[in-house]
């Protein structure tokens, strides 16, 4: 099956398992022995940040690994330059233009995904995912301003009392 494929394209790889990457380097003839010239070249697509859902048995981890191997691979290969479309490492891109959202929420995003996409020893693990800044990419002039809201829940009752009339109803449901 190997001499069948030159192009192997995987979209939505953060739903793929361990076994499915597998067979991917398989068929990609993905190896420390192999002759990396000889393999396919693999294109995978996918949010690291979705694979929190481990749909099909997903995991962050394999996201993490086929990464690192993607690299390795493309360093080994004589076709690929040191740093292959000035990314580091070579070839890959990180895609992060919004084209649905207004830049007024990314602006409110981004830095609130920065502190939520922290890690939790101060060092990111692979099952973790580090926070990726968005570029509002929408063609504004659609006379839609955005805006953000931000949903208060208080963590106690005592809060709760400071913050809202008496007659609200987070008043008796507290975090």
């Amino acid at each position: 099956l190997q001499d069948q494929f030159d192009h192997i394209m995987v979209d939505e790889f953060q739903d793929t398992d361990p076994q499915q990457w597998e067979l991917v380097q398989r068929l990609a003839n993905i190896n420390e022995d192999a002759d990396p010239d000889t393999g396919a070249s693999v294109f995978v697509v996918g949010d690291k940040k979705q694979s929190i859902y481990r749909f099909r048995g997903a995991d962050v981890a394999t996201f993490s690994q086929a990464r690192a191997d993607l690299a390795t691979a493309n360093l080994r290969r004589s076709d690929v330059s040191g740093r292959a479309g000035g990314t580091d490492p070579p070839t890959e891109v990180e895609l992060t233009g919004r084209f649905r959202t207004l830049g007024s929420v990314v602006d409110f995003l981004n830095p609130v995904f920065d502190s939520v996409f922290q890690p939790a020893g101060g060092e990111y693990q692979p099952f973790e995912a580090e926070p990726q800044h968005l570029n509002a990419k929408r063609v504004e002039g659609t006379g839609v301003d955005g805006s953000v809201e931000y949903l208060f829940v208080p963590e106690t009752n005592d809060t709760a009392e400071l913050v809202f009339d008496d007659d609200h109803p987070l008043q008796n449901d507290t975090y």
